[in-house]
């Protein structure tokens, strides 16, 4: 992936949704696991310099059957094409990844927040992600 760097430029972020659900505070400070997970996909824009990426980020809690906590957020990022040979190059899985790292670091700080609000400042939330799903 490094060769994409420099080859498109974040523009613009939105979080279009932010949900975040205890049903009970102490339950789900007594530890649990955590899964993760995303999905996005390209979105067009009026001129072909830009794109669109849509995405959302899951961070469920729980134990054995019991939901500790569910967050749910979802971005709309607006990225420029600055060198379409280089961006185009590569395949699409390997462009959504790119795009993915570069508006993780925002969701992933906009969790710790919430987190730490909610008193679950236990939790540790990876660096780094890799959407599965590519539309």
């Amino acid at each position: 992936m490094g060769e994409l760097i420099e080859s498109i430029e974040l523009q613009a972020l939105t979080l279009t949704a932010c949900n975040f659900e205890m049903p009970d505070p102490k339950d789900a400070a007594g530890g649990g696991s955590i899964h993760y997970s995303g999905d996005g996909e390209f979105a067009e824009c009026e001129t072909d310099e830009r794109f669109e990426l849509i995405a959302s980020f899951s961070i469920r809690g729980f134990r054995g059957e019991k939901e500790l906590f569910m967050l749910r957020q979802a971005i709309v990022a607006s990225f420029l094409i600055v060198d379409s040979a280089v961006f185009e190059s590569v395949s699409d899985d390997v462009q959504l990844q790119y795009c993915v790292s570069l508006v993780y670091p925002s969701i992933r700080e906009n969790a710790e927040r919430i987190f730490s609000k909610a008193g679950l400042r236990q939790i540790n939330i990876p660096l780094h992600f890799n959407l599965i799903d590519v539309k």
